[in-house]
């Protein structure tokens, strides 16, 4: 998992990958390095096993660097995430964005240092795009909502989306969601910064 992780996480990146010894660092660190790069071969080799019965990926060897190829047919979040934050103007675009987005952070479950660096990333990237969402005064409140709801996914302590959610619960006459918003926010709040939310 941490091997195919690095592979698609390098090379949507950076393009042409990872070097093989920057991949012994990050997956086989504690082990010497004839160790690494021969347990870096093995499962390589096994991988390259595993995804031959999926059409459309390959891992390919060039100057050293080890990448993966998706063709158009293979769905990868991430990779359809940043394609989309380089280019997403229509409605359809932003949509499936947020569809992408509501899944919740990058690899939530690995907690290698090496990740942190591509979450914090893609962290930076979807606050962004969900905040400049958030000023299109245009969109209906159901979809302003959903981006509301998904900053908190990536930012808990985010107040402008507090706001947004309980603006729009309240206008709605959803009364009881809108409390429930501001309640899982102050505790939240409390258990983070260590006092209470000043705004009541």
């Amino acid at each position: 998992r941490k091997l195919l992780s690095a592979l698609i996480l390098h090379t949507i990146r950076y393009k042409q990958g990872i070097l093989g010894e920057k991949l012994n660092q990050l997956i086989w660190d504690y082990k010497p390095e004839g160790t690494a790069s021969n347990n870096r071969n093995v499962y390589i080799s096994r991988l390259r096993s595993v995804l031959e019965s999926v059409d459309g990926v390959s891992i390919n060897t060039k100057n050293k660097f080890l990448s993966i190829s998706l063709s158009d047919d293979v769905l990868c979040d991430y990779k359809e995430a940043v394609r989309l934050y380089e280019g997403a103007v229509s409605a359809e675009d932003v949509s499936r964005l947020l569809s992408l987005l509501f899944k919740g952070p990058l690899l939530p479950n690995m907690d290698d240092e090496w990740v942190e660096a591509f979450r914090s990333e893609y962290s930076a990237m979807t606050l962004s795009f969900l905040n400049s969402q958030l000023d299109r005064n245009e969109l209906p409140d159901n979809v302003r909502l959903k981006v509301a709801d998904t900053i908190i996914l990536y930012d808990k302590l985010n107040e402008r989306a507090l706001r947004t959610r309980c603006r729009i619960y309240h206008s709605t006459g959803n009364l009881g969601p809108a409390k429930e918003a501001y309640d899982t926010f102050c505790r939240e709040y409390k258990a983070t910064i260590g006092g209470d939310y000043g705004v009541t």
